[in-house]
């Protein structure tokens, strides 16, 4: 079966590439194009990115993390007190891919927790730096002083009480 010219061959050179040889050079571009598309959507463990929910499904909601890729949050960590989802379908949310197994196939688990514990740190260590005062709400009395929530739980010495 006769191939197509080689570009670059000098005169006189018959060089000709056979159809299989073009297939599999074709087949190794796209291969290659598909693996570039795949890397820009590629998120390391413990790369916070914003997802778009999907919807809620059984024990978790959906999120499309960009490209082909979906991942899901444990339903428990994107509920309020009163058991009513906080984001609706559409809505951007920060996540983070977390260990673990999702236990649904296809489907990467992550975790919007983490996320909001990374920025409540983010947020201390600012007021931190700045010198702010940082608001919270006792939860109980301990042993020389009280455990606040600012966040996360915090210890504040009785005497620094006003």
């Amino acid at each position: 079966m006769p191939g197509a010219p080689v570009a670059g061959a000098g005169p006189g050179e018959s060089e000709t590439v056979s159809g299989e040889e073009m297939a599999a050079e074709a087949w190794a571009d796209e291969f290659e194009h598909l693996l570039e598309m795949e890397e820009q959507n590629y998120h390391p463990p413990g790369e916070i990115f914003t997802g778009h929910v999907v919807g809620p499904a059984d024990k978790f909601l959906v999120v499309d993390m960009g490209g082909k890729l979906e991942g899901v949050v444990p339903i428990e960590q994107v509920t309020g007190a009163d058991g009513a989802l906080l984001f609706k379908v559409g809505d951007a949310i920060e996540v983070m891919m977390d260990r673990g197994d999702s236990h649904l196939p296809g489907f990467v688990l992550l975790s919007h927790e983490r996320v909001a514990k990374i920025r409540v740190w983010d947020t201390l260590e600012q007021a931190f730096r700045d010198n702010l005062p940082v608001s919270g709400r006792v939860l109980q009395r301990v042993k020389g002083g009280l455990e606040v929530d600012v966040g996360t739980k915090a210890f504040m010495p009785s005497s620094q009480l006003d």
